[in-house]
């Protein structure tokens, strides 16, 4: 992922209804007024963030350029890297017809005079277009203009550090009877939703964004949330993923959501994970593969965090896809591709799959020599996820083969001045130390305590 200037973002936490930025205050933004209603936004040296409502961030790069409509709300992107951050729903006008529309997520768009590109960051992007309707999967791309080009994925290294511009902010519902505060009151509630709350809520998604894309897109959100469902609103939320226009990136933009949050998923929702994947194979195997290995991930990345149940149902679903995959799959890759998958939950999760119970686990005194192989990779992802490790979809931990009580972790990053560095390190569990250190192109090999190192 290219973009035409790189800055860092500073937070300037500004109070205020809608478009406060147009009351006079200077200091984030230059801004010139284009008759009463419209006013447009220039970049300035040093980034940061403009807080457009309660709900809803924007910053803008250098040579960023917006332009803000007050009585329509409406956003416009005329040049630059611009990021949205929503914890209700806000949209984004793009050149060559684009319009991105986010609930309860955030995205970047990059805009120049050939091409527009929209970037889901941490949740689905709805994307309307001459094309018809888009969603984007987390972690993913368009590209549209001149040199229009398919959705992609995203490194995860760029993905976070614009998500690090965004200070964390806390929701406060500040204006009463709104739609989207209302709408983000529900996405945050911890009662347990039923059908009814449910449907009242999605009201008020198509009520704010009035396309019938909007359903599956309220859908997701609704899962990204974490929002406990009752029997009844589980099946409604399936169904309205199952009217996504995406219908291909459906098992992807679930794996993406259960990785960008540690809120469980939906057990009716992973099982729509299985069947879509299975359902991908017969006109795409090798999208199918890379489906269940994400999905592979999800249920190991659960586990680390502590998260057994959801790691079972994670690896039920793809035991139960994977040989379905196998047997229409003919390229030997592919093969190895699903092995490797079911071998990633059946041998890295230290659980009895039929009861969702950890195994008896050694004492921490216990002799190396007892402590099995599927127990080293538990301590290690055990330890990544004490010391707060930054790790994408791209990580990994395998046995040395040389050492008992070993393991070599890469796809790993560290924070150095404000830039994230790809990091990899060997992990001795009996003393709790790391070596073999790499970080970006410097070489550590001296070992040092993990608590010491990781602090």
């Amino acid at each position: 992922m290219t973009t035409p200037r790189h800055r860092h973002f500073v937070a300037l936490p500004l109070l205020g209804a809608m478009f406060l930025v147009l009351t006079g205050v200077n200091i984030a933004l230059r801004s010139t007024s284009i008759g009463s209603t419209v006013t447009t936004l220039h970049g300035a040296e040093n980034i940061r963030t403009i807080r457009l409502s309660s709900l809803t961030s924007l910053a803008l790069t250098e040579d960023a350029e917006v332009t803000l409509e007050k009585e329509s709300e409406t956003v416009t992107v005329r040049t630059g890297e611009v990021l949205m951050r929503s914890m209700g729903v806000a949209s984004l006008r793009l050149s060559h017809g684009v319009t991105a529309h986010v609930l309860n997520g955030a995205l970047a768009v990059v805009q120049s005079s050939d091409e527009t590109t929209v970037v889901a960051l941490n949740s689905p992007v709805l994307i309307e277009s001459g094309n018809g309707p888009v969603i984007l999967p987390p972690g993913h791309q368009q590209v549209f203009g001149a040199s229009a080009r398919p959705i992609t994925s995203v490194p995860t290294d760029w993905l976070l550090v614009r998500l690090q511009r965004f200070p964390e902010e806390s929701f406060v519902a500040r204006v009463r009877d709104d739609p989207n505060t209302t709408l983000a009151s529900f996405l945050r509630s911890p009662s347990l939703a039923n059908a009814e709350s449910l449907k009242d809520a999605q009201v008020l998604a198509e009520l704010l964004l009035p396309i019938a894309s909007a359903r599956p897109l309220f859908a997701f959100a609704v899962v990204a949330s974490g929002r406990s469902l009752d029997t009844e609103s589980e099946q409604a939320v399936r169904t309205l993923i199952l009217e996504s226009p995406s219908r291909d990136a459906i098992a992807t933009t679930i794996t993406h959501i259960a990785k960008s949050t540690t809120s469980p998923i939906p057990a009716t929702i992973i099982t729509l994970w299985s069947d879509e994947v299975v359902r991908l194979a017969t006109h795409s195997t090798s999208s199918a593969v890379n489906a269940l290995t994400e999905g592979a991930e999800v249920s190991v990345r659960a586990l680390a965090l502590g998260f057994p149940v959801q790691a079972e149902r994670w690896e039920h679903a793809v035991r139960t896809a994977a040989p379905l995959l196998a047997a229409v799959s003919e390229e030997p890759e592919q093969r190895t591709a699903i092995a490797r998958a079911e071998s990633m939950v059946t041998t890295q999760l230290p659980f009895t799959a039929s009861l969702g119970v950890p195994k008896q686990r050694e004492e921490d005194s216990a002799p190396v020599s007892t402590l099995d192989p599927h127990e080293m990779i538990f301590r290690t992802r055990e330890m990544l996820v004490t010391y707060g490790v930054l790790h994408g979809g791209e990580l990994h931990v395998v046995l040395d083969a040389l050492r008992v009580g070993k393991t070599r972790v890469t796809g790993a990053f560290i924070a150095r001045d404000g830039t994230l560095l790809p990091l990899e390190f060997s992990f001795y569990y009996p003393d709790n130390k790391v070596s073999d250190i790499k970080i970006g192109d410097e070489n550590m090999p001296n070992a040092i305590s993990a608590k010491i190192f990781f602090q």
